[in-house]
């Protein structure tokens, strides 16, 4: 459900939003959704980003990976206390342990969306060692 809100924009921003609407093939109003989204994301989780790609837009850390890459790399590491789990999985990535928080406590948040992002990306690595397996070894 989505509730009819007026908002009123400066004449440039409103302008700048057509521009970027139409560069990105993106309706207006999905974008300001969006936006609007995304800012409030980061306002409540600072050290969070959104990035675009093949794969659609995600949540990431700020000069870090994506957060999906850091939970992933934290549940490995699930058996082991909490602060050995952020200590391995921030020497593992390269990050700092508070990036790591930030990324579980982003996860805390929007669980539903990273574990989709995980099951999408677990499934595609599956599809690829399964065709490796099926086309076997390169001729010579």
């Amino acid at each position: 459900m989505s509730t009819p809100v007026s908002v009123r924009f400066p004449d440039e921003i409103a302008q700048r939003l057509r521009r970027h609407s139409a560069r990105a093939a993106e309706a207006t109003s999905g974008l300001i959704v969006r936006l609007v989204d995304e800012g409030m994301r980061m306002a409540e989780h600072p050290g969070i980003v959104f990035r675009g790609g093949p794969s659609g837009r995600r949540a990431g850390l700020v000069a870090g990976p994506d957060v999906w890459e850091v939970i992933g790399v934290l549940k490995d590491f699930a058996a082991h206390r909490a602060d050995t789990a952020h200590r391995r999985t921030a020497r593992s990535l390269g990050i700092s342990a508070s990036q790591v928080r930030v990324a579980e406590s982003y996860y805390a948040a929007f669980n539903a969306e990273i574990d989709a992002r995980l099951l999408l990306n677990a499934d595609a690595a599956r599809r690829g060692q399964q065709s490796k397996v099926v086309s076997g070894p390169l001729p010579r």
